[in-house]
This record gives C-alpha cells, sequence and structure tokens, in this order.
C-alpha cells in the first residue's frame, strides 16, 4: 500500500516542496534527499549571487578570456541561447545589465537614461558569446556582458530531480518549485491527474484549473513584483526586444512536458501575444501543451485567451 510523503525546502531562492508515493515499507528520506541534493547542486553551479559559482567564475572572467567550463554548464548555455532565437528574443539569460539598471532606477524612483538602456539592451545578443564546443570554453565579447540563468536553471533542476526520483522507482510524484514551477507524473492520490487552480490576475479567486498528467507547467506574470517608478507602473519582467520592463498587469501559463521548456514558453505570450507564442512553438519545435494568457485592459477588465491540445484546462466561469 502507497502512501503519500512531502517535503519542503527553502533553496534557489523559493520554497521547493516535493511529494512521492512510496510504499509504507520504504525509507522515503534517502530518495527524497537525492532529489534536493539535484537542486543544491545546481544551486552552487549557477547561482547568479555566490562569488565561488561556477556562472560566477564565467562572469568575472569571461570578458577577459576564454573560461574553461563543465560540460554540463556548457551545454545548458548554449541551450539557453537556443531557446532564445527559437522563443524569437521573448527569453534571455543575458539581461543581468539591464535588470541591475532598472533596479537602481526603482531604488532612485528616477528613470533611466535612454541611452543606458539601449547600450545595456544591445548586449542582448547571443553573437556576443563565443562557445568552443571542443574545449568547452566560453568567451564574451564585450566587457559588460554577464549571464543570470534564473528561473531556467529552477525548471531543469526540477527535471533533474524528477529524473532522480524516477530512477529510484517513484513513478507517482510531484516537484513544486515556488508554485511557479510545477512538475508532476503519475498520478496523485486517488485521481488520474495533478489537478491545480490559476489565480485570478487580482482577486482571490481561481479562473481555471489544470490537469496535470506528466507534464509540467510554468506561470511567469507581473502581478507578483511590480513597481511604482514616477508614479507609473512597471514590472519585474524586462523585454529582451525593448530593454524597458513589461508595463502591463498580464499572467502566461503553459503546460509542457519539460518543466525547463515551460519555463522558456512562459515568457513568450507575455512579449509575443498567444497567437504568435502558438505559431512560434510549431515553427521551432518547442513542445507546448497548452497556455493560458490573462490581461488587464485599460478598463480594468481581464480578458481570459487560451490554447490547448487536449482538455488539460477547464476554463471557471
Amino acid at each position: 500500500m502507497e502512501h503519500e510523503v512531502c517535503q519542503v525546502q527553502y533553496i534557489m531562492g523559493t520554497t521547493v516542496e516535493i511529494i512521492i508515493y512510496v510504499d509504507s515499507c520504504s525509507d522515503s528520506q534517502p530518495i527524497l534527499s537525492a532529489a534536493f541534493a539535484e537542486f543544491e547542486r545546481l544551486e552552487q553551479k549557477f547561482s547568479y549571487f555566490n562569488p565561488e559559482s561556477e556562472l560566477s567564475l564565467v562572469n568575472t572572467q569571461a570578458a577577459k578570456k576564454a573560461v574553461c567550463v563543465s560540460p554540463e554548464f556548457f551545454h545548458i548555455v548554449e541551450k539557453a541561447l537556443n531557446y532564445s532565437l527559437a522563443s524569437k528574443n521573448s527569453f534571455s539569460i543575458m539581461l543581468a545589465p539591464l535588470t541591475q539598471l532598472w533596479q537602481k532606477a526603482f531604488l532612485e524612483n528616477k528613470m533611466p537614461k535612454k541611452k543606458d538602456i539601449a547600450e545595456l539592451q544591445q548586449l542582448n545578443n547571443s553573437n556576443l558569446i563565443e562557445l568552443d564546443s571542443d574545449n568547452y570554453t566560453i568567451f564574451f565579447h564585450h566587457p559588460k556582458l554577464s549571464l543570470d540563468l534564473g528561473g531556467f536553471i529552477k525548471g531543469y533542476a526540477a527535471d533533474c530531480a524528477k529524473a532522480t526520483l524516477y530512477q529510484h522507482g517513484i513513478l507517482n510524484g510531484l516537484i513544486n518549485a515556488g508554485t511557479s514551477t510545477i512538475t508532476a507524473w503519475g498520478t496523485s492520490l486517488y485521481r488520474e491527474s495533478w489537478p491545480f487552480g490559476i489565480k485570478h490576475l487580482q482577486e482571490n479567486s481561481v479562473v481555471a484549473v489544470v490537469n496535470l498528467t506528466n507534464q509540467a507547467i510554468s506561470t511567469s506574470g507581473t502581478n507578483e513584483k511590480n513597481f511604482q517608478l514616477q508614479n507609473k507602473f512597471f514590472s519585474h519582467l524586462i523585454n529582451p526586444s525593448t530593454g524597458y520592463p513589461v508595463d502591463l498587469l498580464t499572467s502566461a501559463t503553459v503546460i509542457c512536458k519539460s518543466a525547463l521548456e515551460a519555463e522558456v514558453i512562459s515568457k513568450m505570450p507575455l512579449m509575443l501575444g498567444l497567437e504568435e507564442t502558438v505559431i512560434s512553438c510549431e515553427n521551432n519545435g518547442l513542445l507546448l501543451d497548452g497556455v493560458l494568457l490573462q490581461e488587464l485592459d485599460e478598463e480594468k477588465n481581464i480578458h481570459l485567451s487560451y490554447y490547448q491540445l487536449s482538455d488539460s484546462i477547464s476554463i471557471i466561469s
């Protein structure tokens, strides 16, 4: 007889919850520890803030000389740059200089200069990163360039932790990384799928229910983190194509096979809109199972639009 075991740990700047179903005679702690170890391992390697991380080494040295990195690090950066192209530049790991500029502006309540925004926006160019796949080296062609893999690594970590659990024989489970990234496989207790409610942009209510079956969801939006700058609304999400934060109240939840890909695609509807997102995914081989987009218009009305390949999204009228 299987029973549910749940463990929560604060890691990667968020609360990660893992739920698994194990035989009542099994010792679940070594299995859960192995899954959380994947999050810890990847946080140490890709942390933007840890000066000892592999990412910090690249950010501080790659503009001076080609930096030799681990194969995993190299392939993740390479994959992220490919995703940037496939997403029509709505996703990027090259926004750290722009993010710092806008964070300073929010603290000082002073708009950045247009020329500074334009200068740093030009750094969002994959041609400025030279990848040598024979030697696993990375070189920056600009001294101000730096990388921040943020949620991309969180999605990758969720996929890696899931793979670890599966290798330990866990055929039914869920990983909830800060509520914005969730991957689930098998079935939940007494159900054939894992149901999740999608919150209304402004109200304390649910607008839709997503039923996951061996899938992942990721939500990106401007409703959770936003700022007032000179009495104007700005979000924490920067549009890579403009260099400016998204200034609309909006949210997108996407359903994919992998948490990594869900992290990428969840940015696309906010920058491109629903229709262009679906077309871009189809044209670039991105495996999108569904997307739910919420947008607030000038009259403060919420507009809901969605796309799905199956009946995984149920709208609550």
